[in-house]
Formats: structure tokens, C-alpha cells, sequence
């Protein structure tokens, strides 16, 4: 019996594990929905947008003609330039704030709470399940209360977008945290470092993707949100979202908006494709140092 198990053991060769996305074209019929989604409810907005932001009117013959007459009108306009400016301004401060408060949140989460951290983790991020319309009012009714001279000022609508937002970063951050090994924080203490530098030289370097992944999802709806201005503005405050919705909603002047709305998503995406480029060296680079310690 013995030698029949030996035999056995000898004969039998373990069975292969069949990935179904190791051919590339099971993996590109797999895509086929997600690129048809994306084409129609992402693409075809964009170049219906972009084109209706490209139309000009000629009053003599009442014709229309394409021209970047729009775009050109947007940039000459000083009072454009100085919103884009204080919504560019309003969202940079947003992610600056975020970012500080979210990487001391996320390390003591991640590395020094020991129990109930998920528990912990659903508190910071329960406001996302709330309406965020609610939660603005609520914050409104606070201001009104302290002072409301203060509503419209630059401080309370960057708080009432950092209140909005921050649990985005908290989740982004987090989740490239947890890919971080423990084995080198412990190794990082053993060699003598202290938390500050071990945070520094190890834990933030590898976070990087986790905050560039935020810095996208946080600062792109605050440079066009509408409903910060609408309800924390107290009628002096303004940005992109709120020019957009008065030349939809007031002025009627669809082609105006559709130029801003152009401007603005060139814009996005030269941001998120520059995020995303410092992404990849960042990861790159990480991967390097990795394999040459793991050579070493």
C-alpha cells in the first residue's frame, strides 16, 4: 500500500490553475461593455459639449459657423479669469487641508489602533452616506448661529469643501496604506528609526498613489461644486459651478456655459493625466528600491 501512495504521488501532477484573463482576448471581450458605457455616457457628452462650445452665430446671415471665438472670449475676460482663479485657489486649499488632516487619521487607523479599527474607519466615513445637501445646511445653520457675517468668506466655503470631501481622501489614503507591509514598519523600528522617520522615509513615500488618487476625487468636484456657493456664499461668493448654472438656468446662453464647461474639462483632464503620470514614476520608483533591496 505504501508503495502503491508512493507511486501515486509520483504519477499525479498537480492540477493548473487556469486564470481566465491570462489571454488577452478573453480580457478585451471583458472590456467591450465598460468601453461602450464609458463612450456613451462619458465621450459622446464631452464632444457634444466641446462642439456646442466651438458654435458661432453670424448675425448678418444668421448661420452658424465653427470658431474657438468662445474660448478666446473666456481668456480676454478678466472677471472669467479671476473666478477661475478663486475656484482653482478654493480647491487647492481644499486638498492642502485634506491631506493634512487625513494622512494623521490614516496612520494612526492603520498603525496604531489594534482593535476595532474598521469600526472606527465607518465613523470617519459615515458623513459620505448622508445627504450632502443636509449636511451643508447643517453646517450653514452653524455659521448663521456663530456669525453670519462670516458666510461668503473664503475660510467657510474652503471648511464647508473640506467637510464635503475629506472622507474621499480618508478612504483613498487608507486603502494604499493597507498595502503597505508591517514587516518593514517593525524592521524600521528595530534598525533604530522612530515613528516620525519611519513615517517619513517609509509609510508616506508608499501613500503617494493613495494621495494622488485623492487629490483627483477631491479636487475636481471643488473646483466646479455648486452647492457650497449656493448655500455657504451668502450671495458674495462665486465660482465655475455657479457661472455654469447662470448661463444655463438664468441667461439661457447654452453656448457660453458649453465653452466654460470645455475649458474646464480640458482642463480636468490635463490634471488627471499629470496626476496620474507622477503616479506611475511614483510606483515605478517604489518598485525599483524594492527589488534592488530584495538583490541586495
Amino acid at each position: 500500500m505504501k508503495r502503491f501512495f508512493d507511486v501515486a504521488k509520483n504519477k499525479i501532477k498537480p492540477l493548473k490553475t487556469i486564470n481566465p484573463l491570462s489571454s488577452s482576448k478573453n480580457f478585451s471581450t471583458l472590456l467591450i461593455p465598460y468601453i461602450l458605457v464609458a463612450g456613451i455616457l462619458i465621450v459622446l457628452p464631452l464632444i457634444i459639449m466641446v462642439f456646442y462650445s466651438l458654435i458661432v452665430r453670424d448675425d448678418s446671415s444668421l448661420a452658424f459657423r465653427l470658431s474657438f471665438a468662445n474660448w478666446i472670449i473666456l481668456f480676454e475676460n478678466h472677471a472669467y479669469l479671476a473666478v477661475f482663479g478663486y475656484s482653482i485657489l478654493m480647491a487647492s486649499l481644499t486638498v492642502i487641508i485634506s491631506i493634512i488632516v487625513a494622512l494623521p487619521i490614516c496612520y494612526i487607523l492603520k498603525f496604531v489602533v489594534k482593535k476595532r479599527t474598521k469600526m472606527y474607519l465607518l465613523l470617519f466615513t459615515l458623513p459620505i452616506w448622508l445627504n450632502m445637501l443636509l449636511r451643508t445646511l447643517g453646517l450653514k445653520a452653524l455659521i448663521n448661529w456663530i456669525d453670519p457675517n462670516m458666510l461668503g468668506s473664503l475660510g467657510v466655503m474652503v471648511l464647508g469643501m473640506v467637510l464635503l470631501y475629506l472622507p474621499f481622501m480618508i478612504l483613498s489614503i487608507i486603502n494604499s496604506m493597507d498595502k503597505i507591509d508591517k514587516w518593514i514598519i517593525a524592521a524600521s523600528g528595530d534598525l533604530g528609526a522612530n515613528r516620525w522617520t519611519t513615517f517619513w522615509k517609509i509609510i508616506f513615500p508608499l501613500s503617494i498613489p493613495g494621495i494622488i488618487n485623492g487629490i483627483i476625487l477631491v479636487f475636481l468636484p471643488a473646483l466646479t461644486t455648486l452647492i457650497i456657493p449656493e448655500m455657504l456664499g451668502g450671495g458674495k461668493s462665486i465660482n465655475i459651478g455657479k457661472i455654469i448654472e447662470n448661463y444655463f438656468l438664468s441667461g439661457g446662453n447654452i453656448i457660453q456655459a458649453t465653452g466654460i464647461g470645455s475649458m474646464v474639462a480640458t482642463m480636468s483632464l490635463f490634471f488627471v493625466l499629470i496626476l496620474r503620470f507622477v503616479e506611475h514614476k511614483t510606483t515605478f520608483n517604489n518598485d525599483k528600491k524594492k527589488k534592488m533591496e530584495g538583490g541586495e
